[in-house]
């Protein structure tokens, strides 16, 4: 008995959060709306295999948008600079670093066949604080890897928010 008024209370729960949600903000994201002249984009500037490279497509892929080469490309989105690194935030009272600041930088740009769109001179700047500990460095690596990883993700929403951006701003 007391199983069956667990699962009560927690279907009753669930029915009382869903309306409540919206009211916060909260929302499933649903499909980018992407320029019209998106329709066909060729990714210039990295390698097809590149982590971002494959990122990118996928989500635009998920949008709508055919990645295809560049003789047949509505539009072109140019990764113009890339950069990743990291600085020291602080050190300890013996010198050593404690604490590193992870940083990714792209820039890119996105031109349509007929000026149809054009965004120059983009630049998106994300940055991750890191706790460094020099007795555990394999694990710290593989820390710093997966921060990374999220910005990268993050880079790519933050991207697509800018190219929808400019389908409302026309």
């Amino acid at each position: 008995m007391t199983r069956r008024m667990a699962l009560l209370a927690y279907a009753l729960g669930v029915v009382i959060c869903c309306p409540v949600l919206p009211a916060c903000g909260f929302q499933l994201r649903e499909r980018a709306d992407l320029p019209a002249a998106l329709a066909r984009t060729h990714i210039a500037g990295l390698n097809p295999y590149d982590s971002l490279s494959v990122a990118l497509s996928r989500a635009l892929r998920a949008n709508g948008v055919k990645i295809v080469d560049t003789e047949h490309a509505t539009a072109i989105l140019r990764i113009t600079n890339r950069e990743r690194g990291r600085r020291v935030l602080s050190v300890g009272p013996d010198g050593k670093v404690q604490e590193l600041e992870l940083f990714t930088i792209v820039n890119f740009e996105v031109e349509g066949q007929g000026n149809a769109l054009r965004l120059t001179d983009q630049k998106l700047i994300l940055t991750r604080d890191f706790i460094f500990d020099e007795t555990d460095v394999l694990g710290k690596a593989a820390e710093a890897e997966l921060l990374y990883d999220d910005m990268q993700d993050e880079l790519v929403r933050l991207i697509l928010y800018r190219l929808e951006a400019a389908n409302n701003s026309g």
